[in-house]
């Protein structure tokens, strides 16, 4: 699969490292970085400085080796041909430890606003405190299709993510972010789907530092 800009295509590793490039560009903003080299760059994001070079030039981006990239140009190039400067409505899905955590932090992000969160306990719903619309998850669909929500975050129990997934697809939902320990796959129909799994990224660093010999 190939995923396509105003001038070029992107295969999804690509398109992966420029989306995580533009998240860290966003971060050497807010600390005041004006330049950064594609060997800077090669530490911050752990991909090979060639790569990164590469990368950005696909777009037409690019940049005197010996000063490196004008970080908030580059910034802005990587937001307007990804589509990632205008952001996207979002909601979440389980309202347990991990959900909690999520719905404190919404509007951390104004590219990605909360617009709702959905419970299968009325009695979490009654007593969660907040200023993001509350409802049952069996008004996901209804929800996500009035808001217009492009993205649901899953944050359920097992047994309750296959479900909690249906609903957002069937409201709309364009994307799913899933951190429940079930691999949801949406091939099918056209819904990205990210499977987080904590334990997945513990056996990542594992992996690096019994290759490192640490």
């Amino acid at each position: 699969m190939k995923f396509f800009t105003d001038k070029c295509c992107l295969p999804p590793p690509t398109l992966e490292r420029l989306a995580r490039l533009y998240t860290l560009l966003g971060r050497l903003e807010e600390a005041q970085t004006r330049r950064v080299t594609s060997r800077a760059l090669e530490g911050l994001l752990s991909v090979p400085c060639h790569t990164i070079r590469k990368d950005i030039s696909l777009l037409g981006a690019a940049a005197k080796a010996e000063r490196g990239y004008d970080v908030a140009a580059l910034r802005q190039t990587l937001g307007l041909r990804l589509g990632l400067s205008a952001g996207y409505s979002v909601c979440l899905v389980g309202l347990g430890r991990l959900g909690g955590a999520i719905l404190n932090q919404a509007g951390a992000d104004r590219r990605y606003p909360l617009a709702a969160a959905f419970d299968a306990s009325m009695n979490r719903i009654e007593l969660t405190r907040t200023d993001v619309p509350l409802y049952h998850s069996t008004q996901i669909s209804r929800v996500v299709r009035e808001k217009a929500i492009t993205a649901g975050i899953i944050t359920v129990p097992p047994h309750a993510a296959w479900e909690a997934a249906e609903r957002l697809i069937a409201g709309g939902a364009r994307g799913i972010v899933n951190f429940s320990p079930v691999i949801i796959t949406a091939a099918d129909k056209p819904v990205v789907v990210r499977n987080i799994s904590l334990t997945g990224e513990l056996d990542v660093i594992a992996a690096y530092i019994h290759m490192q010999g640490v």
